[in-house]
């Protein structure tokens, strides 16, 4: 299968960098699966805490693990960002 013109071929394999933002704190959590990603926090719409993620994940994987992390939780996704194939 090919990809269009310009797009990257990224397969299961493939290490990234990548910007992951959530609604909510996260601070107080110890997750193993974060430890790759540098957190901070920021203010969203109306005044709530979003956190920002963002840390090189040596493949799909890895960013499944993080998503089902966060997933359990229970702070919802409202971003998710490839910021450049590594």
């Amino acid at each position: 299968m090919s990809s269009p013109a310009g797009d990257t071929d990224l397969g299961m394999t493939s290490a990234g960098t990548y910007r992951i933002v959530v609604r909510g704190p996260l601070h107080g959590f110890w997750i193993p699966d974060l430890a790759r990603m540098i957190i901070s926090e920021r203010s969203g719409a109306g005044g709530c805490t979003e956190s920002v993620l963002v840390g090189s994940l040596p493949g799909q994987v890895a960013l499944v693990r993080v998503l089902l992390a966060l997933h359990k939780l229970g702070v919802p996704l409202l971003s998710l960002e490839l910021l450049h194939p590594d």
